[in-house]
């Protein structure tokens, strides 16, 4: 496995879209009760071309859906990934260009300027679950893409 990670920054905004606004009818999104939402993820240890179609699948789920981003668990998978881009609605070779895969993600800094915003629980299946949620504006992570 090949040890360089990345590291990046972005918008809060985007993660929170990422994580809890989109979701795939084509795969499916898991109830609240299924296990890969109460278990922590299984690192990913295995950079190949299985791995590399998987995200194209993920890819094509987020787009099918309208969303900026979707998580492994969203679709019921109990592995460390998720995918973004932050303009989908990009020509698709501009739009090609912002998609990012990320693999076993560490939260390494956040700042203390926080926003709020509505978020629900696509995993509950119910409207009632939303409520305002406080998140730091910016992270900084360490990951590794599709290649390791």
């Amino acid at each position: 496995m090949n040890t360089l990670h990345k590291r990046f920054q972005f918008n809060m905004r985007i993660l929170n879209q990422t994580l809890l606004s989109t979701f795939s009818s084509a795969m499916g999104t898991p109830h609240k009760e299924e296990s890969c939402l109460i278990l922590s993820a299984l690192r990913i240890t295995e950079f190949d071309d299985k791995l590399e179609q998987l995200s194209k699948e993920f890819f094509c789920a987020m787009y099918q859906s309208q969303g900026v981003g979707i998580a492994a668990p969203q679709l019921g998978l109990n592995i460390q990934l998720f995918v973004y881009n932050p303009d989908p609605t990009a020509p698709e070779m501009i739009r090609k260009m912002g998609e990012r895969v990320v693999c076993n993600p560490k939260i390494l800094e956040f700042c203390e300027a926080t926003d709020v915003e509505i978020e629900g629980c696509l995993s509950s299946r119910a409207e009632c679950c939303r409520g305002d949620i406080r998140r730091a504006k910016e992270i900084q992570v360490e990951y590794q893409d599709e290649r390791g």
